[in-house]
């Protein structure tokens, strides 16, 4: 194996291990206002993970990632859900998705998809 190969390698490995950013669908907050669950859609079997990446008097930005298991080749899409903590209670502050740059809606997804059903 040659040098350039293992680099190769190396740089693969790193990247699967961190995933890839994926959109924001929704988020709900608890009733202390400092835990905030994410929900994604991702494919069937990936690993999710999430990290507040700022946190100011404005907004609180989270990313998302997933890694895709590489074992399957079907692309089942599944609903997905999980949980940051933020250093000071919401309030106020929106929450922004950082693979869109743009405010996520609170809510969970199955009372949002509810609520645009019925024209809401």
């Amino acid at each position: 194996m040659t040098i350039a190969s293992l680099t190769l390698l190396v740089v693969l490995a790193a990247c699967a291990h961190d995933g890839e950013p994926i959109p924001l669908q929704s988020y709900t907050v608890d009733a202390a206002g400092t835990a905030l669950t994410l929900y994604v859609e991702v494919t069937s079997g990936a690993t999710v993970s999430a990290a507040v990446t700022s946190e100011d008097d404005d907004a609180v930005t989270v990313e998302v990632r997933a890694v895709a298991p590489t074992d399957t080749f079907a692309a089942v899409m599944v609903g997905e859900s999980t949980s940051v903590t933020l250093d000071e209670p919401l309030g106020d502050r929106m929450v922004v998705d950082a693979s869109s740059d743009r405010p996520a809606p609170e809510g969970d997804p199955i009372t949002l998809r509810s609520s645009a059903l019925a024209g809401g």
